[in-house]
């Protein structure tokens, strides 16, 4: 069984539905009553991750975790220790490539190095995923698409790849599987993920 945390996000979505057609068991943690939207086939558990204990028992049998750190905030510590008390296997950590380019407020790029810390130092087999731009992101700008000729950004000039989010999903589910690329570490991979560029 594979547990994702931020199930109703954008990548979490998308991975739980590529799972499933694999015929793969989940549980899915949402924070509020969004389980209801949740495919049939999957365990849903609505909960507070922030503050983590009340999900030890739901550990029990699961293989891997997805880390969404929106969706755990300060609990990922406990978390992790809660997982590896219960055998949990692998963790894929979704984090940002601000880790490594710096960009934008620097607290940002804090979170997710010490969110990378936590997952690295867990005693779990994991995978760091640094994502960029997401495919997603471009929705923000329909409302003025559908306004009118004028498209107005922060930052006009700038120049990115983003990636589709399933693709994040494939590359999280191999992961998640415990697939490793011929000569990767099957204990230990960060992985860059940005779209064509």
């Amino acid at each position: 069984m594979i547990l994702i945390t931020g199930a109703n996000g954008i990548v979490g979505r998308q991975v739980m539905n590529l799972l499933l057609r694999e015929s793969t068991a989940i549980t899915a943690v949402t924070r509020g009553p969004g389980s209801a939207a949740l495919p049939d086939d999957v365990q849903a558990l609505s909960g507070d991750l922030f503050r983590p204990q009340w999900i030890e028992s739901a550990l029990e049998g699961v293989e891997a975790l997805q880390i969404s750190p929106r969706a755990t905030g300060p609990g990922l510590g406990e978390l992790l220790r809660l997982a590896v008390r219960q055998g949990v296997q692998r963790v894929v950590l979704l984090s940002a490539t601000t880790v490594e380019y710096p960009a934008g407020q620097a607290r940002f790029a804090a979170q997710f190095q010490h969110a990378e810390d936590l997952v690295s130092n867990s005693g779990l087999d994991w995978t760091v995923l640094r994502l960029a731009d997401f495919a997603a992101n471009a929705l923000a700008w329909a409302p003025q698409i559908r306004s009118g000729d004028v498209v107005r950004g922060a930052y006009g000039q700038a120049a990115t790849s983003p990636i589709h989010e399933a693709d994040i999903a494939a590359v999280a589910a191999r992961a998640l599987r415990g697939s490793v690329p011929p000569g990767g570490n099957p204990h230990a991979d960060r992985a860059t993920v940005t779209g064509p560029g």
